[in-house]
């Protein structure tokens, strides 16, 4: 090889590690800026936490435990409501069936009379109302 092309040679090596050691300046400078920038949003990510997040979790948290306070207050109440509804449904019921009961002796007392009526109507019609009515002959009620 001739001292010229060795020449030639040497330049690009020593141009090469010239831009390698500037490529090793340029990437210590941006690491550095990349540090000093993600140290930047951390301090203002823990500022935001600090006056927003933090008052947001505690107001949360307060109304989650207020809901399962009223939550648990419900569910005992759910369970006293029930038996409240047991027992007015089984009222109700007992009051039908009195009423029921009621009314049917009643239907019953006006059905012997309206019978009553039927016969001695009958047993006037029958006799020309000449008879006395103890004489008459008693027909059983339906």
């Amino acid at each position: 090889m001739t001292e010229s092309s060795l020449a030639t040679t040497n330049l690009l090596l020593g141009i090469m590690a010239a831009v390698s050691v500037i490529e090793i300046i340029v990437l210590v400078a941006a690491a550095i800026f990349g540090y000093r920038a993600y140290s930047r949003v951390m301090q203002t990510l823990d500022s935001l936490e600090a006056r927003h997040v933090a008052p947001l979790t505690a107001r949360t948290t307060a109304i989650l435990d207020d809901l399962k306070s009223l939550t648990g207050r419900a569910e005992s109440g759910a369970g006293s409501l029930d038996l409240q509804v047991r027992e007015s449904a089984r009222r109700a019921g007992e009051v039908a069936r009195h009423v029921r009961w009621r009314s049917t002796r009643a239907w019953q007392q006006v059905e012997s009379v309206g019978v009553g009526i039927r016969e001695g109507i009958a047993a006037i019609f029958e006799t020309g109302g000449d008879r006395d009515m103890n004489e008459l002959p008693r027909r059983s009620a339906l």
